[in-house]
């Protein structure tokens, strides 16, 4: 199994998917950068540079994150480009635990729940 996930990872992977996304840097360069900075797995970079864009779009993601990293990321999104990405990076979580429910038959407990409180402290 790779390395742990860890939380300068899901930061320097989230600052520089936001760069991607705002074009402000090229992928390439963006996933290096994380890789050298937070000692990211490039494939795993790139995993989560693409589900910042299906976030933003409100769009299913299949590649899975870790719960931690879809908390940061939500609340991240919501800070930085408000309300109406906020709902549809929710969407984007929905459809992608559905995903995983039809594909592979798993329920996804640990990103439920941060849905669930999210929804919670939004409600």
């Amino acid at each position: 199994m790779g390395k742990e996930i860890t939380e300068l990872m899901i930061k320097t992977s989230y600052d520089l998917a936001k760069k991607v996304y705002l074009e402000e840097i090229e992928l390439s360069n963006a996933l290096s950068k994380i890789t050298e900075k937070s000692g990211m797995h490039r494939g795993f970079a790139l995993a989560y540079v693409s589900a910042f864009r299906c976030l933003m779009s409100g769009s299913v993601y299949s590649r899975m994150m870790k719960a931690t990293a879809t908390r940061y990321y939500l609340y991240k999104i919501y800070e930085d480009f408000g309300l109406e990405f906020f709902k549809e990076a929710l969407k984007a979580v929905n459809l992608h635990i559905e995903h995983y429910r039809k594909t592979y038959n798993k329920d996804l407990r640990s990103i439920i729940k941060v849905v669930d409180e999210i929804k919670l402290k939004h409600s």
